[in-house]
């Protein structure tokens, strides 16, 4: 009879055994998964970015009478569309999020009437949706257990400062463009006043002990090697380089700093899946 109630005992007692290691195995995979969904959307969100500030950049172009930004400006228009459907397909959480639905409006609005404004409005617009969207990439990675986590603090912290960085490049880009298009001379003075400031603080950001620690001495060069060049041509009566010479060496400089966010998304994937 004991040997019966011990045998009984000995079987419940493995079935729960069991079944909360189960339980807790499925929570883990359950939270991997999550983790792994929230990279996706970062990676996938980074894509959608880098578009919105290649059309913020060819809208200042096209006002500025470069006429071959337009065929560009509708291929940007139409991707930008594709990249926010793709990610609103990964997440239902993402999709039915408030903030995430004013963003798609306020790019279906500035998409419709981007050629009535002015060229400083167009900026500001464009800004503020870039701004809204790097704020819901830090709510994505909340979300999805990337920023509450001791394990992947350190990365929590780097890829914020790469957004951050890659957009303060991305709106000198914009601003030299008006500049290097400007014809008034009182209107191009204002122009280089605010990329002055502008390239102060890319450049403060640079130095900040944070990046120091973060960027290899090559790529450090190489941004500040952005801002020295930018400095000297808008210290010349004419500049020696062209706008779409001077885009493609802003581009290249946010190439670098987004190349550093993918490698940082690239890690964090491997160390989920190792």
């Amino acid at each position: 009879m004991f040997e019966s109630f011990l045998f009984a005992a000995i079987l419940i007692g493995s079935v729960l055994a069991l079944s909360f290691l189960t339980l807790v195995f499925s929570m883990r995979d359950q939270r991997r998964r999550r983790l792994l969904l929230g990279i996706q959307l970062l990676q996938a969100g980074r894509v959608l970015l880098t578009h919105i500030q290649q059309h913020r950049g060819q809208t200042i172009a096209r006002h500025s009478g470069i006429s071959s930004s337009l065929q560009q400006l509708d291929i940007l228009r139409h991707q930008v569309v594709i990249d926010m459907r793709h990610m609103s397909g990964l997440d239902e959480w993402l999709a039915d999020n408030e903030d995430w639905q004013g963003i798609t409006r306020h790019w279906a609005s500035l998409s419709a009437r981007g050629r009535e404004l002015r060229p400083e409005d167009s900026f500001s617009q464009h800004s503020r949706l870039i701004v809204a969207l790097i704020e819901l990439f830090e709510s994505i990675a909340r979300h999805h257990g990337l920023a509450n986590s001791q394990r992947y603090l350190d990365t929590w912290s780097n890829w914020r400062d790469y957004l951050k960085l890659g957009e303060m490049v991305g709106q000198c880009r914009a601003l030299g463009v008006q500049v290097f298009t400007s014809v008034h001379r009182d209107e191009r003075s204002r122009q280089v006043n605010l990329l002055n400031t502008h390239l102060s603080a890319l450049e403060q950001m640079l130095q900040s002990s944070g990046f120091l620690d973060q960027l290899s001495e090559k790529e450090q060069t190489q941004l500040l090697r952005f801002v020295t060049n930018l400095r000297a041509q808008l210290a010349m009566p004419e500049p020696n380089l062209s706008v779409m010479g001077y885009y493609q060496e802003a581009t290249d400089a946010i190439e670098i700093v987004y190349q550093r966010f993918d490698s940082e998304m690239r890690n964090l994937h491997r160390r989920l899946v190792g």
